[in-house]
């Protein structure tokens, strides 16, 4: 299995990873070595140490033997001169999830992936039962229209592209960017 070429950004509590670096302008033979540190907000820090071999570092994250127990960290790295001189080389975030043989089975959908999928729902049940109005025991139900399903589904949508938008800045991933034209006549 090949190992990675970039830091991670999400591990689940109890695994190991592996990951390398290489940096053609911080080598082994010229003096420097390179380290990862992961620090939360509870104030738990770790180093992570590397091997080199080849002109590449290999580092093993591994959750337990790290203390890393489930939550949001910052993964920072830099390399340092026999002279002790530090140069950052990354800062990202690193989640480490719940363990897998240990995770309680939950609904992991935010809510409004939840809204979603009724309106989704929703909308398919028009498939099977187009009737807008339905009385039942002398009471009357009136079902939103297609129309306005339609409607609150793109609002859904917009609100959810948003929160995932978020919660990738939140957590140092990369975020797509649309840019929207306007074509007008001169």
């Amino acid at each position: 299995m090949e190992i990675p070429q970039k830091e991670p950004v999400r591990i689940a509590s109890g695994l190991t990873i592996s990951f390398q670096k290489s940096f053609a302008n911080y080598l082994f033979t010229d003096g420097y070595t390179l380290a990862y540190f992961t620090i939360n907000g509870a104030g738990g820090s770790k180093t992570i140490a590397g091997s080199y071999a080849d002109g590449i570092w290999t580092f093993t994250l591994s959750a337990v033997s790290n203390g890393l127990a489930a939550g949001q960290y910052i993964l920072y790295g830099w390399v340092e001169t026999a002279t002790s001189e530090k140069y950052e080389v990354y800062r990202g975030s690193l989640e480490v999830t719940a363990s897998l043989t240990t995770a309680i089975a939950t609904d992991q959908r935010s809510n409004l992936q939840k809204q979603l999928d009724l309106i989704n729902a929703a909308i398919n049940s028009y498939v099977v039962n187009p009737v807008e109005e339905i009385s039942i025991a002398g009471r009357a139900y009136r079902r939103p229209t297609l129309i306005q399903l339609y409607k609150f589904r793109a609002l859904t949508l917009k609100d959810l592209r948003e929160e995932r938008r978020k919660e990738n800045i939140r957590n140092g991933r990369n975020v797509s960017r649309t840019i929207l034209t306007k074509m007008v006549n001169a």
